[in-house]
């Protein structure tokens, strides 16, 4: 009996692995710019804290590619594939939060200024002011992803998708 366990081919995660690579980094080149020129005028009006919070969240969001290339064959332990499906959402999720948070804080940060720039006198808005708008949706979907996780996590499975037989041979085409 032969199996076809359609797995990904070498050349496939290759690409992921380089796919993540070239987004490491390019975060890590737009973090050590950012600390370059962070006492550049136009650096700080954009906001350096939330910059290296969407550098951050797009470092933790594409780490769930390598969950995504975890598999196991149909004769082969599936410990790693299982850790690997369970850990995409979670990297995934909370690395989308903290980037589109970071752009809310920094939106909300902008309006907050604008609102009480109308008068004479100076105005200073924190970043700890605006924090909540990154650190309340990271909290809710820090919590339901553990309640997934807890109650439900993602496991790999595979299932058999058919079966031929030719010259004596059983092939058994599965996929996980």
């Amino acid at each position: 009996t032969a199996h076809d366990d359609n797995l990904l081919s070498a050349g496939m995660l290759s690409f992921g692995y380089l796919a993540l690579s070239l987004s490491w980094l390019m975060a890590l080149v737009f973090l050590v710019w950012i600390y370059v020129n962070r006492e550049d005028p136009v650096v700080r009006l954009a906001q350096i804290q939330y910059l290296v919070l969407i550098c951050v969240g797009g470092i933790i969001s594409t780490s769930s590619i390598m969950g995504v290339t975890q598999q196991a064959g149909h004769d082969e332990s599936t410990d790693a594939a299982d850790a690997g499906c369970a850990v995409v959402p979670i990297l995934y999720a909370l690395g989308w939060t903290i980037q589109y948070g970071s752009l809310c804080a920094k939106t909300l940060r902008l309006r907050r200024v604008v609102e009480k720039s109308s008068g004479a006198m100076r105005t200073k808005i924190t970043v700890w002011q605006t924090s909540h708008a990154i650190f309340i949706p990271l909290l809710v979907d820090a919590a339901i992803l553990t309640a997934w996780t807890v109650v439900n996590p993602l496991e790999y499975v595979r299932s058999e998708e058919g079966r031929s037989f030719e010259d004596g041979v059983v092939t058994i085409e599965s996929i996980g």
